[in-house]
């Protein structure tokens, strides 16, 4: 079901009928909500999650929680995925300016993974691409992180990788 549901977005986001539903959302709420369920995934499989947002000042901004919750599940749940047990996945996020008005919200989410390679870096948000390892869980499909990507374009925001073979 997830396959079909994650192809059916895709093909909606190509043809450019992926429709948004902004709502009014609390980013308080929004993140207590996301992280829980990753959690527990990371503790099943003997990672540390941490969290850095206890500093964010909890603020109502316009959004597709629905999306947005998709967004952060993958992005998570990838490193969550591809980080071998005893390892670290970390999701923080702040705001810049951290004063302003309307500040910009920088989401970061790292882990201690086995990295990516120079050569498939360019390739990651291809639909279907996976880089081929033999340490490497390689289950799925490939089309999650196009779909970030797609869906943080369509919300007027950007998204980009920074890896290297053992980081």
């Amino acid at each position: 079901n997830g396959l079909v549901n994650d192809t059916l977005i895709m093909s909606r986001l190509e043809n450019g009928k992926y429709i948004l539903h902004p709502e009014p959302c609390r980013t308080d709420a929004l993140l207590g909500e996301l992280l829980t369920p990753v959690r527990e995934l990371a503790r099943e499989k003997g990672i540390r999650l941490t969290d850095n947002t206890s500093t964010l000042r909890p603020r109502t901004v316009m959004a597709d929680r629905l999306s947005l919750q998709k967004v952060f599940l993958n992005l998570l749940t990838n490193a969550v995925k591809f980080t071998p047990s005893g390892g670290t996945v970390c999701f923080s996020c702040r705001l810049e300016p951290e004063n302003g008005e309307q500040p910009e919200s920088i989401v970061t989410v790292s882990d201690s993974g086995s990295g990516i390679s120079p050569e498939f870096l360019p390739h990651i948000f291809e639909p279907f691409a996976q880089e081929q390892s033999s340490n490497l869980d390689s289950s799925g499909s490939g089309i999650g992180l196009s779909i970030v990507q797609s869906i943080v374009t369509a919300m007027g925001g950007t998204i980009e990788v920074q890896s290297e073979p053992g980081r």
